[in-house]
């Protein structure tokens, strides 16, 4: 896993990032609680990314009247909403045009968040001026699927290139 510190123009359009340039891309895109869920960035290639999402105790949830919730040991689903939106538009950036942003993000969780650290790997299933996709959450430990989300981004048109 590289990630170097690299220097992002602010004032270009942010496209065809790499593993070298997805934690600069990061740090300048997204607002400062999104960067405190601490993602992990561990793969990165056109239409794909995985990242790694630790538990951290600020990011569970409790639930009054459910014992298996009375610990704080499960990631809260905002949480895991806001990381797969957050990986989605890294996987969106892999390509050759930038996103206007999210259209819709449809989550549907099927296990607790109850483990050490999550992979979430979001992967572009259709190019174009609306991209489509979908991101697996898994557990990391056990491979369990715990959220699988489509998601759908407006987009500008590609940049001419200068001939």
């Amino acid at each position: 896993m590289s990630q170097t510190s690299i220097e992002i123009d602010k004032d270009r359009p942010v496209y065809n990032i790499t593993i070298d340039t997805i934690q600069a891309v990061s740090d300048l895109m997204f607002a400062p609680w999104v960067k405190e869920l601490k993602l992990e960035w561990l793969e990165v290639e056109t239409g794909r990314v995985l990242a790694r999402l630790r538990r951290q105790p600020k990011l569970c949830h409790f639930s009054p009247g459910r014992p298996d919730f009375a610990d704080r040991s499960s990631m809260s689903g905002q949480v895991l909403m806001a990381a797969v939106d957050t990986v989605f538009s890294m996987a969106i950036a892999t390509g050759e045009s930038v996103s206007k942003g999210t259209i819709s993000q449809n989550n549907n969780f099927v296990s607790a968040a109850n483990t050490a650290s999550l992979l979430l790997e979001a992967k572009i299933q259709k190019w174009g001026r609306v991209t489509l996709g979908d991101t697996r959450v898994i557990d990391e430990e056990t491979g369990r699927l715990v959220c699988h989300a489509m998601s759908t981004f407006a987009m500008n048109p590609p940049e001419k290139k200068s001939k």
